[in-house]
């Protein structure tokens, strides 16, 4: 199961690729982005997609295990968060 994921290192992860920027001057590079296919107290196994990379350039085994290590993984089941914590009025 999906216990967590490390949302800023995901930025920061997506930041590397080139979908953000570290400094004004930086370009980015609309192309790039990742798309989270599992969430915080989904089911997963040896063969399950978790995510999937849009980049512009070949990605090394060291950037796919940084990309794993994004998610923290649990044999426990994992209570699901709510869509919609509270509403602000």
């Amino acid at each position: 199961y999906i216990e967590a994921i490390n949302a800023l290192e995901v930025g920061n992860y997506a930041m590397m690729l080139g979908a953000g920027r570290a400094r004004k001057e930086d370009n980015i590079d609309l192309a790039v982005g990742l798309y989270m296919k599992k969430k915080i107290g989904d089911e997963v196994d040896n063969d399950s997609v978790i995510g999937i990379i849009h980049s512009n350039f070949v990605l090394n085994d060291e950037k796919f295990n940084d990309f794993r290590k994004l998610f923290k993984i649990s044999k426990n089941k994992v209570e699901k968060l709510p869509l919609i914590i509270d509403i602000v009025r």
